[in-house]
């Protein structure tokens, strides 16, 4: 199990290497060079066991639904690797005054197909 927090829409990093990373975990796709989330995401769904990997991850809304990042989750999706997405409001984290939430994927659902999307208030 995996809970992450990682620094969000880093904007200085090494994408050339990500398009050659020697580990595999550019599974999906390479982010845009001013927002590295979906690197973390896949950093983080290549590091699960498996067969029983399993991890929540604290992000901000933008990463639903940025344009130059559609492939890659169009591609998270189809993998059926997404368990939930629970929208928390505004101030509802230590981290930042915008809204966030979180996302639940595992390797092996006990639904497949299925996906759960709540909202906090």
């Amino acid at each position: 199990m995996i809970m992450a927090n990682p620094p969000y829409s880093v904007k200085r990093w090494n994408q050339q290497k990500w398009m050659n990373d020697p580990y595999g975990r550019n599974i999906w796709g390479t982010p845009p060079q001013g927002c590295a989330d979906y690197a973390f995401q896949q950093h983080i769904i290549k590091s699960l066991k498996p067969d029983t990997g399993r991890c929540v991850v604290l992000w901000p809304h933008g990463v639903l639904f940025r344009d130059a990042e559609s492939e890659i989750r169009k591609k998270m999706i189809e993998a059926d690797l997404v368990d939930a997405v629970i929208g928390l409001g505004k101030n509802c984290g230590s981290v930042s005054t915008t809204s966030n939430h979180i996302r639940a994927n595992q390797n092996t659902k006990t639904n497949p197909g299925e996906f759960k999307t709540e909202i906090a208030e």
